[in-house]
């Protein structure tokens, strides 16, 4: 089978709830079409911009995007995201794998820098302040 030759930027997310409102992945995603039109995949912004094979036109598409972006830290998206993680830290502060997460349970403890519901936030914002009160009340997460 030929190798999809054609990227486009089109509407529609591609499941990006931990993305702050405003973000780009929020409204828009690449599709790979075969130069018949049918189209080969999907990919999201983010996915989009670390795959050689992507043109850099497309990437570059990408980054104006965010640069355009009006991405805010709503309190219903906080909650959202520090429910996610409820329970989950980096084993080192700077490894973000949900694969390597420590999880531990609701009693315990660990810095809050090293959670990633705070890592995830931060990695938007980066001077996010940890809201120990979306920490503990979360209600995802195990």
């Amino acid at each position: 089978m030929p190798r999809p030759n054609k990227f486009r930027i089109v509407a529609g997310s591609m499941s990006s709830f931990l993305d702050p409102p405003g973000s780009p992945q929020r409204e828009y995603h690449v599709v790979e079409r075969y130069a018949n039109g049918k189209e080969a995949s999907s990919l999201s912004l983010l996915h989009a911009i670390d795959q050689d094979y992507v043109p850099a036109e497309i990437k570059a598409e990408i980054a104006l995007l965010y640069a355009a972006a009006e991405m805010e830290p709503t309190e219903e998206w906080l909650s959202q995201v520090y429910g996610y993680f409820k329970n989950c830290y980096s084993p080192d502060g700077k490894d973000r794998s949900v694969a390597n997460a420590r999880i531990i349970d609701s009693d315990s403890r660990l810095p809050i820098e090293t959670s990633l519901a705070v890592m995830h936030v931060r990695s938007f914002f980066p001077d996010h302040e940890p809201r120990e009160d979306l920490l503990t009340a979360g209600k995802w997460g195990s």
